[in-house]
């Protein structure tokens, strides 16, 4: 028996990798060392960061140093996570060769050193997010013996943010003292995160006795503001009011992307020289629930996604928001369609409640991002067979960072304001021309806007920024 995932969805989940084993190695190989798209920037080489010939930033940093610093939490984003799993007496109930046990800890993410097909095969298994609907309870328990572990709590070198600390040291941050970061088993969605909620908790309050009980600035990016604020909703009001001072979301996506529906779909090569990682991105996407999460979000205000409007096209068939899961079923994963209904159900997302505490949003826009995407031939209900990407892109009128549109950031905006006032808790929201996706982890120079230093400002001395956001009425309610 396989506790973790009916066997009729791993069978079929895996039916895919050996049909396609030697396409996806191929396209592994290749893709290796790129970027998935949902990555978040990267510096080319380790140096030292953060230093800026500009007044505003010197004197801000100067104030840090010399005043009460704010301990800073970090969550990061999607895939910044480096993960291990070890198995004990866990046998792999779709390919028997590979390893029941493990003497020590196996890589899991990013993606090891695989040196054959088989070795593939065993590190797609061991990545697959388990899930068995008939387990109420804890639907995402893990397959038993296996253990999957994040590496680095509380530290950033062994995640995509270990760049983070050169950026604050001349703020006078020290990592272990008042800045930290809590990796995530990325994997699962918001309500698979029980143990990262309960590591996050102590981490706070760590951060927070160590600096004379002062109150913390919890961070976020991409997909870590949706992971953060799954949080906040399951800590007391009392406790948010003692510990957080600030929740600052960077780049969320509060109603999804449609590129989680073209990951998915063909996948998607954030490397245009390089279209064989899109094989590989799909297949990571249809591995791991989380991407249901990331599924663009059906409403009926202009801050959702509308129900008439064309996200995926084929020759014969046309497939909104509301569609998703007939996507999967028409793409032969019709399986996974339990998992992306559980997903979209959630409460999180779905009452999509404020956070309870002092925020602020900040998000890219200007740039082209895509909302729309037609194919030239009809899929096929075969998990074997991976569409070619879409041979035209459709842009969202209204723009966004690249990867998500204005309207998935804006509704905290629509949904939250009223509601947060009426609480006493101020909801600040901040626009930033051509800043591309996570661009605010970037400080001046390197960064092309202020979003680092009006963050910084910000927390240190509730300093709001100069500038502007769209008003949620700017937004088309029509795309």
């Amino acid at each position: 028996t396989v506790p973790a995932r009916t066997p009729p969805r791993q069978l079929q989940q895996l039916t895919v990798v050996v049909v396609m084993q030697i396409l996806f190695f191929v396209a592994l190989i290749a893709c290796l060392s790129s970027t998935h798209a949902l990555l978040h920037w990267q510096p080319p080489v380790r140096a030292k960061y953060g230093n800026s010939n500009d007044s505003a930033a010197t004197s801000l940093q100067q104030r840090f140093r010399d005043g009460e610093r704010p301990p800073i939490v970090w969550v990061p984003g999607l895939t910044s996570s480096n993960l291990t799993y070890q198995l004990n007496d866990s046998p792999n109930p779709i390919f028997p060769f590979c390893p029941s046990s493990t003497r020590e800890p196996q890589p899991l993410w990013p993606t090891p050193q695989l040196n054959s097909t088989a070795d593939f095969l065993c590190w797609l298994t061991a990545l697959t997010t388990p899930f068995n609907p008939k387990d109420q309870s804890n639907p995402y328990a893990p397959r038993k013996g296996e253990t999957v572990n994040t590496l680095d709590m509380g530290n950033f070198s062994g995640t995509g943010l270990w760049f983070l600390p050169y950026f604050y040291k001349p703020y006078g941050y020290t990592v272990g003292q008042d800045l930290f970061n809590v990796p995530f088993d990325w994997r699962y969605p918001l309500d698979g995160l029980t143990e990262f909620y309960a590591s996050l908790k102590a981490m706070i309050e760590h951060a927070s006795q160590l600096n004379n009980n002062r109150k913390v600035a919890l961070l976020s990016v991409s997909w870590g503001p949706q992971v953060a604020l799954g949080f906040l909703h399951r800590m007391t009001q009392e406790w948010k009011d003692q510990y957080i001072a600030w929740y600052v979301a960077e780049s969320p996506l509060y109603s999804g992307s449609p590129v989680g529906a073209l990951a998915v779909t063909s996948g998607y090569a954030s490397d245009p020289t390089q279209p064989a990682s899109a094989t590989y991105v799909r297949a990571l996407s249809m591995q791991v629930d989380v991407m249901m999460n990331l599924m663009p979000r059906v409403g009926t205000t202009n801050v959702t996604w509308p129900s008439n409007f064309t996200m995926v096209k084929t020759p014969s068939r046309s497939y909104t928001a509301a569609d998703m899961a007939q996507l999967y079923t028409d793409l032969g994963f019709g399986y996974n369609v339990p998992a992306l209904e559980h997903v979209q159900q959630q409460a999180d997302l779905a009452d999509f409640a404020h956070p309870g505490v002092n925020t602020f949003v900040t998000y890219g826009y200007n740039l082209p991002t895509p909302v729309s995407f037609v194919y030239d031939e009809d899929f096929q209900a075969n998990t074997s067979y991976t569409p070619p990407l879409p041979n035209e892109t459709i842009y969202d009128p209204a723009t966004g960072d690249t990867l998500v549109p204005v309207r998935s950031a804006l509704r905290g905006a629509a949904e939250w304001a009223e509601k947060m006032a009426k609480a006493g808790k101020q909801l600040i929201y901040q626009a930033y021309p051509n800043q591309t996706h996570a661009g605010c982890l970037l400080p001046p120079p390197l960064g092309t806007d202020n979003c680092f230093l009006d963050v910084m400002s910000l927390i240190f001395n509730g300093t709001k920024p100069v500038g502007s956001f769209h008003r949620v009425d700017d937004v088309p309610h029509d795309l």
